[in-house]
């Protein structure tokens, strides 16, 4: 089953999503951007945010699908568990705690 590879690329891309979410930061650094209007990303920003959410959502559930249909000790266990923690990464710790983190700085 292909649980474990589908998982780790939903964790990649459900990162890629996060990171886009923040894209209006380094285009407001750009000094040949400032004072244009960006509001057409108003629309990206939330939309990225949530289907990072998701995306890891699906990550988080292949990854423990594949965790469970391996045995305990192998490396395919192993692997899966390194998935899902991913997964979990992506989810939880990124957005809620790297996130505030770039907003406060």
């Amino acid at each position: 089953m292909n649980s474990r590879r589908y998982s780790l690329a939903c964790a990649v891309i459900g990162l890629i999503l996060w990171l886009d979410s923040y894209l209006w930061v380094p285009l407001s650094l750009i000094p040949s951007l400032q004072g244009r209007d960006l509001s057409f990303l108003a629309p990206v920003l939330p939309a990225s945010e949530a289907g990072a959410s998701l995306i890891a959502m699906v990550g988080l559930v292949l990854g423990y699908v594949a965790r469970q249909s391996s045995q305990p000790e192998t490396p395919e266990y192993r692997s899966a568990s390194r998935r899902l923690a991913l997964n979990v990464l992506v989810l939880i710790i990124v957005p809620n705690l790297v996130g505030p983190l770039l907003l406060d700085g």
